[in-house]
């Protein structure tokens, strides 16, 4: 159990900072790409709105020494309008003419299909902005003359926004590393006075429990012994009731506490499953018999287990004894016993009042009883779920529970 907690505190603390981290990385991609394409825009807008040092000649094409299409002011970075390049179409939708610079690496065909990707994305002056092909800012001027599109070749700025990602997420994932070093040492360092507490708990209950034995049994053989001599007395006889109440929870005591023992791989050795369960099967027919219930039967035969038979034997006689307490009068209690390739799936079922949603979170805690009443009637100290638990946890098995609230439970262990 401790070691659960301690793995759920490192689990919370690890997700949290991650979901943190990833949450910053988010926020600085989308605030760098933001922020490029903002300057990239203005550029386009500075460079649509100056004046063109190239005429338009409809119909001819350019010298290539006019292939520099705006003019470049001082106060410009060079390089940004070596990257800037336009294509302009009259009103009818024919190419006027296509700049671009020669040291871009460009050529008409590239910006024509580019021209005509952004033609089919512009369909109103609110989108005259965007990116095409995934590397080019396009802007759109259209006025009486026609259509102007002005391109930037965004493929730096998208550059370097990946490797600053990319950077940034090395960078995280190797802080996050170290983080859950710390953390893992952080955590067993707070775990400690839990832990101890834990122990203390445990040796606590078995040294009371082994204390208790003693005077117990010696309290219910005088009772039984005074039964002979003094017959029908009700004070002995409510003796002899709370003292085999007080046997039965300091057996259960000393069961956990035994369960809870560092060995917990100790006589493990491979037995016919079906064989035990069916003989703890049948014990409960007569109890079935007396209650007038429905009693059940579905073992399949010659199913071979590893484990500790006795806590085996243990486990379904608690799960059976538990639901014959539960059972409505002249109900049903079923068990069946499958195989499913390596594993074993053992079920218990009664019909009755059924365990409510919130109790089915709890039923298998120490002393939680889902039903203070119905516990007072039948006894029960709400440990019995709570040791068939141990049991399968120790057979690195896993034990649920399923009712529908109202007419069933079905308690189901998978070894």
């Amino acid at each position: 159990m401790i070691k659960k907690l301690r793995y759920k505190f490192i689990a919370v603390t690890m997700s949290g900072i991650s979901l943190i981290f990833l949450l910053i990385l988010l926020v600085i991609n989308i605030f760098m790409t933001m922020s490029s394409r903002a300057q990239g825009f203005e550029l386009l807008d500075r460079v649509a709105n100056s004046p063109s040092s190239v005429p338009a000649v409809p119909d001819k094409p350019l010298p290539q020494e006019k292939r520099e299409p705006f003019d470049i002011h001082h106060d410009d970075n060079y390089m940004d309008f070596l990257r800037v390049f336009s294509i302009d179409y009259d009103q009818d939708g024919n190419i006027i003419s296509v700049n671009f610079n020669e040291d871009s690496g460009l050529s008409d065909e590239t910006v024509n299909e580019l021209g005509k990707k952004v033609l089919e994305l512009y369909d109103s002056p609110e989108k005259d902005r965007g990116l095409v092909s995934s590397r080019y800012l396009y802007q759109v001027k259209k006025d009486s003359d026609g259509t102007n599109i002005y391109f930037l070749d965004y493929t730096m700025e998208h550059s370097m926004i990946y490797r600053l990602f990319k950077l940034c997420l090395i960078a995280g994932i190797i802080g996050i590393f170290v983080l859950a070093i710390l953390v893992w040492f952080l955590s067993g360092w707070m775990i400690e006075p839990v832990e101890r507490a834990f122990e203390k708990q445990k040796q606590f209950i078995a040294d009371a429990s082994h204390e208790l034995k003693t005077p117990l049994t010696i309290i219910t053989t005088n009772a039984e012994i005074l039964t002979g001599k003094l017959e029908n007395d009700k004070w002995l006889l409510n003796i002899l009731e709370q003292t085999k109440r007080m046997n039965h929870l300091v057996r259960d005591f000393l069961d956990l506490a035994r369960l809870d023992n560092a060995q917990k791989q100790q006589d493990m050795e491979q037995f016919d499953l079906s064989h035990a369960v069916c003989g703890c099967a049948l014990s409960f027919e007569s109890i079935a018999f007396e209650s007038h219930k429905s009693y059940q039967m579905d073992i399949s035969d010659h199913l071979l287990y590893t484990g500790n038979e006795q806590e085996i034997k243990q486990l379904v006689t608690i799960l059976l004894d538990n639901a014959f307490k539960y059972c409505d009068p002249e109900g049903i209690v079923s068990i069946k016993l499958t195989g499913k390739g390596e594993h074993r799936i053992l079920s218990v079922y009664n019909t009755g009042k059924g365990i409510s949603s919130e109790d089915q979170k709890h039923i298998f805690e120490r002393f939680y009883r889902s039903d203070n009443s119905r516990s007072r009637e039948t006894g029960g100290y709400g440990l019995g779920l709570a040791i068939a638990a141990s049991i399968t946890e120790k057979h690195k098995g896993q034990i649920k529970v399923k009712s529908d609230e109202e007419s069933y439970t079905q308690i189901t262990v998978i070894l």
